[in-house]
């Protein structure tokens, strides 16, 4: 790869980088300062080891993390508030074509 292309790859990195921690900043402005992730069909906060039901939660916003270079294609950012302990935390699923989001 000649160094202009891998120049411009990194810098494209960089630059979609920069905006989904933008949106992460400002979620955890908001409150949203749990990192949730998928275990089977339950949810596993990262700080408290604690699992949740999926169906517990309301999805309060979600964010795209995708180029139009397709670099990141199909990386969504989850902002997500438990129903009933009010915990606030952000989920990160990528899905590409021959994947399907089932769990919400």
């Amino acid at each position: 790869m000649n160094n202009l292309i891998g120049d411009l790859i990194i810098r494209k990195i960089t630059t979609e980088m920069r905006l989904g921690c933008k949106v992460i900043d400002r979620l955890h402005l908001k409150g949203y300062n749990e990192i949730f992730e998928p275990v089977n069909s339950l949810l596993r906060c990262a700080r408290n080891n604690h699992y949740y039901r999926i169906q517990d939660f309301d999805v309060i916003e979600i964010h795209s993390i995708e180029d139009d270079s397709g670099i990141m294609k199909g990386l969504f950012l989850f902002a997500l508030r438990h129903r009933i302990e009010g915990l606030k935390g952000i989920f990160l699923n990528a899905l590409d074509d021959d994947s399907s989001f089932s769990i919400f």
